[in-house]
C-alpha cells in the first residue's frame, strides 16, 4: 500500500496555457483515482490532444506524485464576424473554442472567413509580433487586393502579401520618422 501510495498521482500541473482552462486539460486527462504516474502518459497525452487548440502536448514527472502537462497551444490570430458574433479564429481558418468573455483578446477583426487572410495573419504573429500588435482590422477588396489597418496606417496590398513584404512598412515609417513625417496610407502592390 505503502509503494502504491508513492506512485499514485496526486496533483497534475498545466504549463503553458493561456486560452485553455486548465481544468479542461485536466478533464480530458481522464485520470483514474488509482492511477501511477508511471503509467503509460501517451494515453493521457493522446486525450489532450484531441482539443481543437492544442498544437502540442508533452508529459513530464516530478516525483513523488506529480504530473506536469506542457501544452502548446494554437493562437489565435484574427476575429472573424460570423452570425452569431466575432469567433477567435487560428492561421488555418479554424474557429476556436475561446470564450472572449473569460480571455482577454487583442486580435484583428475580418469580416468574413478568408482563409489566406488569416494565412498572413499566423505569419504576421510568427515573424513580427510587433506588426502584428498593431494590426487592427484586414479586409479583402473587390479585386483581391488587402485592406489593413495597421494603427493609423492603412495599407494596401496585393492578394498575395507575405509577412515579410508587409515589414517593410517598418523602414518606410522610420525613415518619415526622421523626416518629422508621418504616412496615412501606404501601397504596397
Amino acid at each position: 500500500l505503502v509503494e502504491h501510495l508513492a506512485r499514485q498521482v496526486r496533483q497534475v500541473e498545466i504549463d503553458g496555457t493561456r486560452y485553455i482552462a486548465p481544468d479542461e486539460i485536466v478533464a480530458r486527462m481522464k485520470i483514474d483515482t488509482a492511477a501511477s504516474i508511471w503509467d503509460d502518459a501517451g494515453v493521457w497525452g493522446r486525450r489532450i490532444g484531441t482539443h481543437p487548440q492544442v498544437r502540442d502536448v508533452r508529459i513530464t514527472r516530478r516525483l513523488p506524485g506529480t504530473l506536469v502537462v506542457h501544452i502548446t497551444e494554437v493562437p489565435p490570430v484574427a476575429f472573424v464576424a460570423t452570425a452569431t458574433g466575432l469567433v477567435p479564429y487560428d492561421a488555418t481558418g479554424r474557429p476556436l473554442p475561446i470564450d472572449p468573455t473569460a480571455v482577454d483578446l487583442d486580435l484583428p477583426l475580418l469580416r468574413a472567413r478568408d482563409v489566406a487572410a488569416l494565412q498572413l495573419l499566423g505569419a504576421v504573429r510568427q515573424d513580427t509580433p510587433a506588426i502584428f500588435a498593431r494590426i487592427s482590422a484586414v479586409q479583402r477588396l473587390p479585386r483581391g487586393e488587402l485592406s489593413l489597418h495597421v494603427d493609423s496606417l492603412s495599407v494596401l496590398a496585393a492578394r498575395d502579401l507575405s509577412a515579410a513584404r508587409l515589414s517593410d512598412i517598418l523602414p518606410v515609417e522610420r525613415d518619415l520618422a526622421r523626416r518629422g513625417q508621418r504616412a496615412v496610407e501606404l501601397d504596397l502592390r
